[in-house]
């Protein structure tokens, strides 16, 4: 497998990479599994914010390194097997991470706020979230519940290869403190004078580790002098400490190995997530006392844990005593003390990185089997998608295979797989794209082609010495003029067996003066009933006087099911070091395809980088370059491979890895589209453009359209069929959004109007593919000419699985299986929008308003009578009927009083509340009604606030009307609460056991 490590971290040296220097225990856990996997035969690429120049390349284990700014240009062509983000969920925010299993390797504790809203903002891109230790798993899913489906825990390690080689002798009066200071050397210097006290020979090594964090003055790095000074002060007054400095890991393993005791009284405020110096003690024999907090009792079983509040007398009196009673025993070597020993590095054993990158590699394996097993229907679509029919037709002929025993009752899954098969052998023979379609599909002036094409300018300059060039499948021989023209003496025999292409190559040839260095020959190159090389190809060959120190063969291997033997047939006509280039598409080309052109399937392998290795790797002096071709409007990097190598003999092509392929591709999630429309013509037209080429099916339902509305949709493919009026659904909107969504067999469902258009379209389907989210909101924005923009933020986009249904005669939203019930989790997707055109002008708002909406309003309060949005939509409707009034009367009517009472009443018999989800949708129409009505009192209010101080900025003031002075009370509360409450501390469980209690009773074990 091809892995991709992303780590921001402290600047990665030689050094550092050498392990000459320090370095943290993420870092290290995330170095040593790299170069574990790397050394189980995997390829290992660590990409960092943070890398020395003289740095770059491979390590002396065969790890690859590169800056962070590398990784997107490569993410262009390169579809890594396992893409690991130490700690950046930021790494998945933007550009679509292109990986078939994309991993976030935490390490540290989830804090509400930022990196709780950060980490949720990229979930959408996440298969599997890696926790350290089931605490740490624990207190994540705590704060967020929605990523437990995606866990998964293992453990940080260490190298055993940098233990000393044999057991020093230990010093029973050494104790060793091993970490950041913040986290444990408070505790350690305030009990430090107590314990030397009772034992004058102790003695107290300090050390730690570089830090991200250390970033010189103004950072970190002036906490960690602060802790130097108090050390110091303590040694002045007490004595017998030793600080280290940071220590590279073979100098720390020895001074922890000659330590009696690793003594980390761990602060009550923080939690280790796993702590490697628990672990490295016990590799070490050296016994540890620490805190019971966090992860230490799963990462640190043999050692002594000391519980309750590090402040406390009882806690510090009982971990001097832990510290003494092992310092005695290290002294009269105890059998107690020998076990501890012995324990702590049976245990140690199981966290080697050997073992770790075993664990990592089977989970992997094991997660690539499960997916591919539960979805092999949608790794066969995406295969299709692909034009990798090879492939395909494995996995069809699996399917019916393993479900011929289900014949008897054919069902969706089989007769889909079966007419895949069939569909793979016709295009692996070659029958939908033949020489006639070939010939037609080729550009109808070659000279042009030459001229514009930068694929042959990059391939040019690998034939400069070249005095005979073989162009096989030349096409329209484009690419064996551009050839002549940049060479003028070298020759170019162009074969193929389409005749349009040759009659236009002799043309062009001709027509700029290189005809009489180019021969161009129709001849069938591949016999694709045979699948191999076709008889009218070893005729040339043989024929061949003098062999050729060129072959070009240009997007057409990809056609060929049986590529090693055309790869390797292809050099009996070339002499020994002849110049060879292939070039091949990368990406999905049938994106590019047009609408209303007919697709025709040819393409039979999709070369994948990986691909590329395997096949042409075994030749000499191979290489490859990635030209890139920009996106699809699927927004699917597009580009071509160009591969290059010298023939040499008894150099045979190699074969792609299929097997591994099919199981790690990721399965195609479709999206259906789903639309109600009515005389449309004038807009439909638009709309369809902007979700075409991201749906895998339109469904349309026409409720009673008399103009070419329904000719428009058919253009695009769309499926359409009649609906009654809106007016005569008994559910109204909702009623016929229903029938439309019953008739979508997508895996994901997008409803869209006929009057509005998909914003940046393209990037919708990236945020199919992940498992946490099973809804995306999208924003709309409703366009006036008469006033600004109004905005709304609709569950646009969910997931298909029968639960969720559309409720509301009119202004209809999905919700999931109850009216009131919302569609959880949804992401406010921040790239993609709808733009509305319905409502242009004033008139036609209230054209619509008026003769549709109202009616349908006032029947949805029947129909859908428990519906709380509804109630919203009543109270607006009050308001604006009243509005109406006093502006046709030029004042207040007693009905104009009636409406905004109305509208009041309902306001505070249902959104009263400020914490109610829809206060706030609802309490501008309730100010309107009291301001109408000249009811209460407007208060204008400014409230703002941020640590360390407002800086110049000031608050934005707001206006709000209430009815009293308690109502105003209420809802400043409300405000002065929301505004307290992110200025409250953040407090962790550092409780393990506290993760055991429900969530109501985990205040009593927050330490």
């Amino acid at each position: 497998m091809t892995f991709a490590f992303i780590v921001d971290s402290v600047p990665f040296t030689k050094a550092v990479i050498a392990g000459e220097t320090s370095l943290g225990g993420s870092e290290s856990a995330c170095l040593g599994l790299a170069r574990s996997l790397r050394a189980r035969g995997h390829g290992v690429h660590i990409f960092t914010t943070q890398l020395a120049a003289d740095a770059q390349g491979p390590d002396h284990a065969g790890v690859m390194w590169h800056g962070y700014d590398e990784f997107m240009p490569m993410n262009q062509f390169i579809e890594w097997d396992v893409v690991v983000s130490l700690r950046m969920f930021a790494a998945f925010a933007g550009h679509p991470v292109h990986a078939r299993l994309r991993l976030l390797w935490n390490q540290d504790l989830l804090v509400p706020g930022q990196m709780q809203l950060g980490v949720m903002a990229t979930a959408w891109a996440l298969d599997h979230l890696c926790y350290v230790s089931d605490y740490h798993r624990a207190q994540w899913e705590a704060l967020q519940p929605d990523l437990a489906p995606i866990g998964w825990v293992t453990r940080n390690g260490f190298d055993p290869g940098d233990l000393p080689v044999a057991h020093p002798t230990k010093d029973p009066h050494r104790i060793i403190h091993s970490s950041r200071p913040e986290r444990g050397l408070g505790p350690l210097l305030e009990m430090w004078p107590a314990l030397k006290a009772r034992k004058p020979d102790a003695t107290l090594r300090i050390c730690r580790y570089s830090s991200m964090y250390d970033q010189g003055p103004g950072s970190w790095t002036d906490v960690c002098a602060q802790w130097d000074a108090k050390v110091e002060a303590v040694n002045q007054a007490v004595g017998g400490i030793t600080y280290l400095g940071e220590l590279h890991k073979r100098d720390l393993y020895r001074e922890i190995s000659e330590a009696a005791v690793m003594w980390y009284p761990g602060v009550s405020t923080f939690a280790e997530t796993n702590c490697i110096a628990a672990l490295e003690a016990e590799a070490c024999g050296t016994p540890f006392v620490g805190s019971y907090r966090g992860a230490l009792p799963e990462t640190s079983p043999t050692g002594i844990l000391i519980k309750g509040d590090h402040r406390s007398q009882d806690y510090q009196a009982a971990s001097i005593d832990a510290v003494m009673s092992l310092m005695d025993g290290c002294a009269s070597s105890s059998f107690e003390y020998r076990k501890r020993q012995k324990d702590g590095r049976v245990h140690a054993k199981t966290a080697t990185y050997t073992v770790l990158a075993a664990n990592w590699e089977q989970q992997i394996e094991r997660w690539f089997a499960e997916r591919y097993q539960g979805h092999k229907s949608a790794v066969l679509r995406q295969l299709l998608h692909e034009d990798d029919h090879v492939a395909a037709k494995m996995v069809a002929d699996e399917i019916v295979a393993l479900t011929s025993h289900e014949w008897g009752v054919r069902n969706v899954v089989i007769d889909e797989a079966v007419n895949a098969s069939a569909f793979c052998d016709y295009v692996i023979a070659g029958k939908d794209h033949d020489a006639e379609h070939y010939g037609k599909a080729a550009i109808a002036d070659p000279v042009a082609e030459a001229d514009a094409s930068g694929r042959f300018q990059a391939v040019i300059p690998s034939f400069a010495s070249a005095t005979s060039v073989l162009d096989v499948a030349c096409g329209n021989g484009s690419f064996a003029i551009a050839l002549a023209r940049a060479h003028p003496t070298v020759r170019i025999t162009g074969l193929d067996y389409a005749e349009a292409n040759i009659l236009r190559a002799r043309e062009a040839a001709d027509r700029v003066g290189v005809g009489d260095r180019c021969t161009f020959i129709q001849a069938t190159i591949y016999d694709f009933d045979q699948q191999r090389l076709h008889a009218d190809w070893y005729a040339f060959a043989e024929a061949q006087l003098v062999r050729f120190d060129g072959l070009f063969v240009g997007e057409f291997i990809e056609h060929c099911g049986n590529y090693g033997a055309v790869i390797d047939g292809l050099e009996t006509a070339l002499s020994d070091g002849a110049s060879v280039v292939y070039t091949c598409p990368h990406g999905a080309y049938a994106e590019l395809v047009p609408r209303g052109t007919p697709l025709k399937r040819g393409h039979v392998h999709r070369f994948h980088y990986d691909d590329v290795g395997a096949v042409w790797g075994p030749k000499a002096d191979f290489r490859v370059q990635y030209f890139a071709g920009g996106m699809s409007p699927r927004g699917t990097p597009i580009g071509n491979w160009l591969i290059q190598y010298t023939a040499r003999p008894l150099r045979p092509a190699g074969r792609r890895p299929l097997e591994a392929r099919i199981h790690r591709t990721r399965p195609l999630p479709t999206l259906s589209v789903g639309m109600i429309v009515k005389d449309a013509e004038n807009d439909l037209g638009r709309c369809l453009a902007s979700v075409y080429q991201v749906a895998d099916e339109i469904v349309i339902g026409d409720t009673g359209s008399t103009d070419g509305t329904k000719a428009i949709a058919e253009s695009y493919g769309a499926t359409v069929f009649d609906l009654g009026p809106i007016d005569a659904q008994p559910e109204g909107f909702a009623g016929a959004r229903n029938a439309v969504l019953a008739r979508c067999t997508g895996d994901w469902f997008h409803w869209i109007d006929a009057d509005e258009q998909l914003m940046h379209g393209y990037l919708l389907r990236r945020y199919l593919d992940g498992q946490v989210f099973n809804g995306f909101v999208l924003h709309q924005t409703h366009l006036y000419l008469d006033g600004p923009p109004t905005f709304d933020i609709p569950v646009r986009v969910f997931r298909h699985t029968g639960r969720v249904r559309f409720y509301g005669c009119i202004h209809e939203q999905p919700q999931d299986g109850d009216p009131n019930a919302d569609i959880y989790p949804t992401l406010d997707v921040p790239d993609l929008a709808i733009a509305h055109t319905g409502y242009l002008t004033a008139e036609s708002r209230e054209t619509k308003r008026l003769n549709r909406n109202l009616p349908l309003l006032l029947r949805d309060a029947h129909v859908f009578a428990e519906r709380v949005l509804g109630k919203v939509l009543q109270l607006r409707e009050a308001v604006i009927q009243a509005d109406m009034l006093r502006a046709q009367h030029g004042g207040l009517t007693s009905r104009a009083q009636q409406g905004y009472a109305h509208a009041i009443r309902i306001f505070l018999d249902h959104f009263d509340d400020p914490a109610h989800k829809y206060h706030t949708l609802a309490r501008p129409w309730y100010e309107a009604a009291l301001r109408h009505l000249g009811i209460g009192w407007e208060h204008e209010i400014a409230l703002a606030g941020k640590l360390g101080g407002l800086q110049g900025q000031h608050a934005r003031p707001e206006r709000i009307w209430v009815r009293d002075g308690e109502e105003f009370a209420r809802v400043m509360a409300f405000k002065v609460r929301a505004m307290a409450q992110g200025m409250a501390p953040v407090v962790f469980i550092t409780n393990p056991d506290g993760f055991a209690a429900p969530m109501e009773t985990r205040e009593e074990a927050i330490a």
